[in-house]
């Protein structure tokens, strides 16, 4: 806010007004309007802005409200509240909110709708400022988010805050961005944005998406007990369901467990030959029939309480033994690389055991016409595990904090130094060829 700003500024989510207090002692001609739902909060901040020209609305910072309009500037660090787990609250919001309509996508969180409604009420010229987490930079669900920016400012300035700034909240990694409303729309586009990018975009080289299939692993729907099924359902805690560690294996019905690949077994360019052998999943993708699926079923009779309450077992569109999302599980038995879903640096190992992937991995599969898949996806993991390809995801996939997420969309979009052949694929990076032979002759060996 300038020293000697005038106009009107305003926070839609003003908690016990700190924020407004602090524009009034920069600028004390300003007019503040603070928006607060939470009635203690409006309050306290009516008291800390008391003496002063500042006015306090007790109500919804998203509605509608056409006196709130051609504002200098709004500022505001907004709630966050993902919508995964809250589908029940983003509905009302959806219903309560039509003229927001348009910004109501998958995966979003409560702040994003903020950052429209602040556009919304800015004059040209005016200036947003939020403090959020840096998250919304290249989460998916901010999509939507990432191009109204695009659209409606003509300059967008961002400061990292870096991880721990607010002792209550550790490993959160914040951001301050301020964003200058435009004079038009359809400025510019800001679909992906990477301002702390610190190497340019590889050109060259060939798209993931282009030369596997990427799949998460299996989601069982209950793993094990948890703390809170345990209180629910008075379940002996952390006993397994679907999962299993080696020792807990049952001396009978041994044939109906998998061997199982996870996350922390993923280790950068190693060939997995033989399953580690520690973690088993009871397996039932509902192609289990007869004596089979009544073993199955007895295993499960405990817990079937829970298991019912799975959304598609409610439906009617699944057993309610089987895997909740069991993905294709002839899909297991083929070469495949696997990679942690979250990792700080990339750790995809070639899996030539058979071992079944579980959810906290990601796993790529050779196209159908490739005739020797080992080899093929050796040479894609030899490029995925390198330093450039690494920096290069680091810079333009999903990140938070240190942590890179190896999901589905920076995957296919992330350019590795290969090139399709007639008849595979080979890396287009001299050293990392001679890296490739040298494992394939190991692995020969």
């Amino acid at each position: 806010v300038d020293a000697d700003e005038t106009g009107r500024v305003a926070d839609l989510s003003c908690g016990d007004g700190v924020l407004l207090a602090a524009v009034l002692r920069w600028a004390p001609g300003v007019d503040v309007v603070g928006v607060e739902r939470e009635l203690v909060f409006a309050l306290a901040a009516a008291v800390r802005l008391v003496g002063t020209r500042a006015r306090v609305i007790w109500g919804d910072g998203l509605a509608a409200s056409p006196w709130l309009t051609e504002c200098a500037a709004v500022l505001g660090n907004p709630p966050y509240v993902g919508e995964k787990g809250n589908r029940v609250a983003f509905d009302a919001l959806r219903a309560e909110h039509r003229h927001l309509a348009a910004w109501f996508g998958p995966r979003i969180d409560l702040h994003y709708l903020f950052v429209h409604r602040g556009l919304d009420i800015l004059r040209s010229g005016g200036r947003l400022a939020y403090l959020t987490s840096e998250y919304w930079l290249t989460a998916t669900g901010a999509g939507l988010l990432r191009q109204d920016l695009g659209e409606r400012t003509s300059e967008t300035t961002f400061e990292r805050l870096g991880a721990g700034a607010f002792v209550s909240a550790p490993g959160h990694h914040s951001l301050i961005f301020v964003a200058r409303r435009a004079a038009t729309t359809g400025v510019g586009s800001a679909a992906t944005l990477h301002p702390f990018a610190a190497v340019e975009r590889l050109a060259t080289g060939t798209p993931l998406g282009e030369l596997c299939g990427d799949r998460q692993g299996f989601v069982s729907g209950a793993d094990r007990v948890t703390s809170k099924t345990a209180e629910r359902y008075g379940y002996p805690r952390d006993h397994p369901i679907f999962l299993w560690r080696a020792a807990e294996l049952p001396e009978t019905d041994r044939d109906l467990f998998r061997p199982l690949l996870r996350g922390g077994d993923c280790v950068a360019n190693q060939v997995v030959t033989e399953a580690p052998g520690h973690d088993f999943v009871l397996w039932c993708d509902g192609s289990e029939v007869g004596a089979v699926q009544r073993r199955i079923e007895a295993r499960l009779d405990a817990f079937r309480a829970l298991l019912e309450q799975r959304r598609e077992a409610v439906a009617g569109t699944m057993s309610w033994s089987r895997i909740w999302w069991p993905r294709v599980t002839a899909e297991y038995a083929r070469p495949k690389l696997v990679v942690p879903r979250r990792a700080k640096a990339p750790s995809f190992c070639l899996d030539l055991s058979g071992s079944f992937v579980s959810s906290d991995c990601t796993y790529l599969l050779a196209p159908d016409d490739v005739k020797d898949a080992a080899g093929y996806l050796m040479r894609v993991m030899i490029a995925a595990n390198s330093a450039r390809a690494a920096e290069q995801l680091r810079a333009f996939g999903k990140v938070k904090g240190e942590v890179m997420e190896f999901y589905a969309t920076p995957l296919r979009e992330w350019r590795l130094p290969l090139r399709r052949t007639a008849d595979g694929v080979e890396l287009t990076d001299p050293a990392l060829a001679a890296e490739f032979r040298a494992l394939a002759a190991q692995f020969v060996e």
